[in-house]
């Protein structure tokens, strides 16, 4: 496990944290917003509704990491038609 260092008082409105394994640094952050918040706000983005494909492919493992990536939009043809 990696040792965190420690932040000294002057660094307050420094961020620092990891999320999966990355580093995460920011500066000048409000003191006054939470983590959560900050996640919420600039990090992670979700769209709703969350159905639970949604939340599958939101967090890569084993068998996501095998579906292809969508191709660049207009590029492809649809195998499927709209009725």
């Amino acid at each position: 496990m990696k040792k965190v260092p420690e932040i000294s008082s002057y660094d307050v409105t420094n961020l620092v944290f990891y999320v999966n394994g990355k580093r995460v640094e920011e500066k000048d952050v409000d003191p006054k917003m939470t983590l959560a918040a900050y996640l919420r706000d600039d990090y992670f983005v979700f769209h709703s509704p969350a159905t639970p494909v949604r939340i599958r492919m939101a967090c890569e493992d084993f068998v996501t990491s095998h579906v292809p990536s969508l191709p660049e939009e207009g590029t492809d043809t649809p195998w499927t038609a709209s009725v």
